[in-house]
């Protein structure tokens, strides 16, 4: 996995088995978590508040990553799932071709 300038993991791969997006997410809960298509691309954004234990205070972190999804990609398939080790994983499926003939 590449790592961005905030120091998070990311790996995208696009091949004949599909298209797939890592992000490494390992200091956010699942439900921090929102993935959405918006056009040609898929947002990924992340935001966890978290209180200290003395009460003095609230620590944010959070992010936002796009990314533009091929055009051969079926995003209406899409899914997303956080591994047990902190793991990101969106995946889609490439679009078949048709493969339907016309008779003359």
């Amino acid at each position: 996995m590449a790592e961005t300038e905030n120091g998070s993991c990311t790996e995208v791969n696009c091949d004949d088995s599909g298209f797939t997006i890592q992000v490494d997410v390992k200091h956010f809960r699942p439900e921090d978590l929102l993935v959405k298509v918006i056009g040609e691309f898929v947002e990924v954004q992340g935001k966890h508040e978290e209180k200290k234990t003395d009460g003095s205070g609230l620590t944010t972190r959070q992010f936002n990553r796009r990314f533009r999804v091929p055009k051969e990609v079926d995003v209406m398939a899409l899914e997303s799932a956080v591994s047990p080790s902190g793991i990101l994983i969106i995946s889609a499926p490439i679009l078949q071709p048709d493969k339907s003939h016309t008779l003359a």
